[in-house]
Parts: structure tokens; C-alpha cells; sequence
């Protein structure tokens, strides 16, 4: 799906970015407590925010400032916080929380708002991300004066996906294009730029 809205993007059916809007909601993980510790995990801001950063980061790069707010678990881990992204003529808004109930169905939204359409992702499934296979996804493209059009794309796991393509560039010997060491350390800038924003009060550059 997060393909699909690259490949939009880049074919220029979106045309410029205006704003971005990203959640990635989820009741705190079932399979282990350390998630809590902000030492071990990162808490939110780095364990699930980073993956709406990692994409708005794909389609935009870095931000000219980023700005935070949020909340802290019982052992100071970041685990809510919605995060501002400046850009020269955009924003981006990502928010991201371990804190929701237990029974909260875990979801995600991607909504891009260009200057030609928006395209707007939809993910929820009833538990943990775990159980993605029962998951109810919906990928629609908005444009001007048209009816909404459901944007095709290939069904699949996407850690399948990301594990194949590795395993592809090590077969091939191919040095890999996406998900680069480079690519890692410029999203890691942005998620402890937020981080220091939540610590801080201020707005921060990466």
C-alpha cells in the first residue's frame, strides 16, 4: 500500500505535497513488558513512529524543524506523541501511541494531500499487528470533480517483502536501493529530533 502511494507520488498524480497526516495506534504489546522501558525500546517514538517517519522521510526527505508533544509511560518511556514536520510549502502531522486499551483495534492511516489529489490509507485490524491477516485495508484516491477511485495493489506481507528484497541483494550481490544504512540514519535523526522536542518543549531541527 505504501508503495502504491510512492508510485502515485512519483508518476505525479498527486502532484506537490501540501500536508501529510500519519497514526499508527496500538494497545501497548502483548509479547513482552521491556517495550515499556525506554531503554531497551525507545518507546514509542522509536519503535512505531519511526515507521510513519521512515515513509514521510521516503517521500519528502528531511524536515526544516520538527516539534513534539506527547506522554510518558510509567517508566518515562515516550508512548504518545504527535509529531509536526515543516517542510519549504508542506507539513506533515504523525502521531503514535502504545497507550490505547487493550481491546483498541490496532490501526494506521496515511492521508497525502497534494496539489492535484490525495490519497488516503486505511488499516485496522481487531488485537496486535500480529493478526494483520484479518486486517481491513483501503487505499482511495481523491481527485478534483471525480469519483473516488480504490487504488490497486499487491496483497502481501510487507516484513515478507522487505525480508525477501534483502535477501534478494545478497543473492545478487547488489548493493540495496531502499532501506540503505543512510536512509536508516537520516529517519533515526528525525525520530530523536522528536524526542528531544518532547524533552525539550521547543521545536528542533534533525
Amino acid at each position: 500500500e505504501y508503495v502504491a502511494i510512492r508510485d502515485l507520488f512519483r508518476r505525479g498524480d498527486l502532484g506537490e505535497v501540501r500536508a501529510i497526516h500519519a497514526l499508527r495506534l496500538s494497545p501497548p504489546p502483548a509479547w513482552g513488558n521491556w517495550f515499556k522501558d525506554p531503554a531497551r525500546s525507545g518507546g514509542a517514538v522509536l519503535d512505531l513512529h519511526v515507521h510513519d517517519l521512515d515513509f514521510i522521510y521516503w517521500l519528502c526527505g528531511l524536515p526544516k524543524s520538527v516539534y513534539a508533544v506527547g506522554l510518558q509511560n510509567e517508566m518515562g518511556a515516550w508512548d504518545h506523541l504527535d509529531t509536526s514536520l515543516t517542510y519549504p510549502g508542506a507539513c506533515a502531522l504523525a502521531q503514535a501511541s502504545f497507550m490505547m486499551p487493550d481491546n483498541y483495534p490496532f490501526q494506521m492511516l496515511f492521508r497525502l494531500m497534494g496539489s492535484a489529489a490525495t490519497v488516503e490509507y486505511r488499516f485496522r485490524v481487531a488485537g496486535q499487528v500480529g493478526e494483520r491477516e484479518q486486517a481491513e485495508t483501503e487505499l482511495v484516491l481523491y481527485r478534483p470533480r471525480r469519483r473516488p477511485e480504490p487504488v490497486p495493489f499487491e496483497p502481501g506481507d510487507a516484513y515478507e517483502r522487505e525480508l525477501a528484497y534483502w535477501v534478494g541483494c545478497l543473492e545478487s550481490g547488489r548493493p540495496p536501493e531502499q532501506a540503505t544504512l543512510l536512509q536508516a540514519r537520516e529517519v533515526l535523526r528525525m525520530a530523536l529530533a522528536a524526542r528531544r522536542s518532547l524533552e525539550s518543549g521547543q521545536p528542533v531541527a534533525p
